[in-house]
Parts: structure tokens; sequence; C-alpha cells
């Protein structure tokens, strides 16, 4: 009996001691949280190459990660699809991309180095049907086109001047209008030879092929020939 006895007393004290280290770890453990917790406007860091985010069936649905080429953050849709990313490169360019369900780029924006900066939309095939620029000296362009070519563009010059021209299927300019740093607006049309056919406003006649140095007055008509020749200007 005696045996038994000290061999539960052995227990119970090796119980305590297990008691004593717990209480101690949980102490230890509470007083790491508070720290962290810290008082208000104390700062900590976490330090990672790669974080990835998971949805609460386990599934991955982003990530945020750091190479020798850029940083990336990237997310996805419940069939793991990538369906965004937001990426700034080494030299401290950024790009954000949306994707579709089949992770093809739709609509992407991008700022460049030198501070010009450019915005574009495809259709399903990845054809840019619409794109926006602004170079970094600050004037504006914008771009809509067809499956293949540019169909309208629209700018905007640093001097103020304004311009509007649209193209055929083969992508010549068929039509122009703009108007002038000055506020002189024109409009032109042109044949699929891309010879000056009417004009309507202010031009100058040599530059539009005639041999003629005469620059006509605001809101005169003025008709060509299929060799650039005039045929009909009003007022005379």
């Amino acid at each position: 009996m005696s045996d038994v006895f000290e061999r539960l007393a052995r227990i119970e004290r090796e119980n305590r001691r297990w008691k004593a280290g717990a209480i101690l770890a949980a102490s230890a453990l509470l007083g790491v949280l508070l720290s962290a917790a810290g008082p208000a406007g104390r700062k900590r860091v976490v330090e990672v190459t790669e974080l990835r985010l998971i949805d609460a069936t386990g599934a991955l649905r982003g990530s945020l990660s750091a190479d020798r080429s850029g940083a990336q953050l990237v997310l996805k849709d419940t069939s793991g699809k990538s369906r965004a990313r937001l990426r700034v490169a080494d030299d401290g360019a950024p790009r954000l991309e949306l994707l579709d369900r089949l992770e093809r780029v739709r609509l992407g924006a991008a700022l460049d180095k030198d501070g010009a900066a450019q915005a574009h939309m495809d259709d399903e095939a990845g054809h840019p049907r619409v794109r926006l620029a602004t170079a970094a000296d600050g004037s504006a362009r914008s771009e809509l086109s067809d499956a293949s070519k540019v169909r309208a563009a629209m700018a905007v010059e640093t001097d103020g001047t304004a311009g509007l021209a649209v193209f055929d299927a083969d992508g010549s300019a068929r039509a122009r209008a703009g108007v002038t740093a000055e506020g002189s607006p024109a409009v032109k049309l042109i044949d699929g030879d891309g010879t000056l056919r009417a004009s309507l406003g202010t031009i100058a006649l040599k530059e539009a092929g005639s041999g003629a140095a005469e620059r006509t007055q605001a809101g005169s008509l003025v008709l060509f020939d299929k060799k650039g020749a005039v045929v009909f200007k009003q007022p005379r």
C-alpha cells in the first residue's frame, strides 16, 4: 500500500507542475497578444514574399506577392480564375487589369514612368475597341476601333487645338473636323485616295494641294476635283 500511496503522491506533484507550466504558457501567449495589439499609434510589421487569401471553404481567392520584377495583387473568382490584377513593375510603373471568365483582359489601365497614362477596353477576342491616353506633356487622345482598325479618333493638343477624325474600313481618314488654338473651326471631307474634296471653314488652299497660297475666310465652302484643283469656292 505504501508503494501505491507514493505513486499517487508523485502523480499529484507532476500534475501540479503541468498545471503551473500551462498557466505560465497561457500567460506568455496573452502577453504576446496584448503586445501585438499595442497602444494606439504603434506600428507592427509583417514581412513575407507571398501572402495567399482563401475563403471559408479553403479555396484560393487571391494572392499578394513580390519578386525581382515587381509586386502584384491577384484576385480570383470561386472557380479559381484570375479576375483582377494590380501590378507595380520594378521601374515603378503601375498597371491594373480586369479579366473575364476565360481570363482574357477586357479592361486595362497603366501609368508609364514618364507620367503618361492610358486605358483600353477590349472585346471578347482581345481586340482593343476603346483607347484613352494622356501624354506627359498634357495632350490627350481617344480612339474607337472595330475588330482590326481605328475608325474614329479625337485629340486635344497642348496648345488647345482639338480635332476629330473618322476613318473607313481600310484605315484611311475620310472626314476631319477641328478647332485651332485661336478658335477657327474647319471640316474636311477626303476621298479614298487621300485627296481633299470639300472644306468648310478656314483652310490654307496651298496646304490642300491646290497650289494657291490663299487662306479662306471663316465659314468658306471650297470644293475640289480628284486632282485637288478648286472647282467651287464661296465666298470668292
